[in-house]
Parts: C-alpha cells; sequence; structure tokens
C-alpha cells in the first residue's frame, strides 16, 4: 500500500497545471462541436436526449519538444487543459477516454464522444406550433476569459437526419457567450 501511495503522489506532482504562455494573453482553445444525433425533446422535463463528439484543440509549446516528431497521447491528467465541461449536462455517458493528442508542434487535441440528457428551458406558449432553441453549453471550469478564451471551431455541425420525432431542424450555429 505505501509503494502504491507513493506512485499516486509522484504521478500528481508531475501534471503542469500552468496554462501555456500565460505572460502572452488568455489561452486560446478551438471548439468543435458535432451533433450526432437527437433523440428526443421532453418538454414535461425541459430537456433532450443528444449524441454529441466534441473536440477541443490549443497550442502547448511545452509539449512540443516531448513529442520530438511524433504524436503522443497523454491522459489528461498529465496535462494542462481547459477542463471543459458541458454546462447543461443532465446525466452523460462517455465512449472515449480523458486522453489527448498531442502533435509534434505542441497542438493539443482533446476528443470526446457523449450521449444523455441535457436540461434545456423551453417556451411551449405556442405549442404545437412552437420553435425551440436547443443548445449544447461547453465552459472552460474555473478559468476566466483573460485565461481561456474559447473560439466555435468551422467545423462544427450536425447530422443530415436525427431520431426525434415530429420535429424538424430549421438552422444551427455555433457562438460564443461571454457571461
Amino acid at each position: 500500500l505505501y509503494g502504491l501511495m507513493m506512485g499516486l503522489m509522484c504521478l500528481c506532482a508531475a501534471a503542469d497545471t500552468e496554462r501555456p504562455n500565460p505572460d502572452q494573453g488568455p489561452t486560446q482553445v478551438e471548439v468543435e462541436i458535432f451533433l450526432l444525433d437527437l433523440d428526443a425533446i421532453d418538454s414535461a422535463s425541459q430537456s433532450f436526449d443528444a449524441n454529441v463528439y466534441f473536440e477541443a484543440t490549443w497550442k502547448d509549446p511545452r509539449l512540443a519538444d516531448e513529442a520530438q516528431g511524433r504524436t503522443l497521447t497523454r491522459h489528461l491528467d498529465e496535462i494542462w487543459n481547459p477542463r471543459l465541461q458541458i454546462l447543461n449536462q443532465q446525466r452523460l455517458w462517455s465512449s472515449m477516454s480523458d486522453i489527448a493528442d498531442i502533435s509534434p508542434d505542441g497542438t493539443v487535441r482533446q476528443r470526446a464522444r457523449v450521449w444523455g440528457s441535457f436540461s434545456q428551458p423551453l417556451d411551449l406558449r405556442e405549442f404545437p406550433f412552437d420553435t425551440q432553441t436547443i443548445g449544447i453549453q461547453v465552459v472552460a471550469a474555473d478559468y476566466t476569459t483573460s485565461e481561456v478564451v474559447l473560439t466555435p471551431s468551422p467545423d462544427a455541425g450536425i447530422g443530415e437526419a436525427f431520431s426525434v420525432a415530429d420535429w424538424e431542424i430549421q438552422d444551427w450555429r455555433m457562438s460564443t457567450d461571454v457571461k
């Protein structure tokens, strides 16, 4: 037990928790969200069920030297990361590990695929002819906009067909909202 505790302590101490280049302004993190499927919209519980893929990409020059011409895979606990959280999640399941790929130039790419329920206030005053806006809200937990800035990726998108019955997707967009 002592050896195991000692090993865990060493692993935790090795993680770099300072963001890259803090003296050069906020760390830019590009976020791509792709809505793979919209399974249900539940007006009674003010929620929707969805299958979502997302990627986050940022530069960490400190990791470029480590890669030495090859792509590395590291657990997120071992490197600085923006601690992305889905703010309006209710119940989520993930099918990918908490890992990131690091390119030789220090570009870090975190990928996640989740499915589950998301909370969403709905305006039902014009039911059954209502139009709703649903969203997936991603935040960099514990960071201010002076430390981390999330920007939408031009590669974001939605699937071609969804499982949800009786609803039609009229439009979609990805944007940044600073609060």
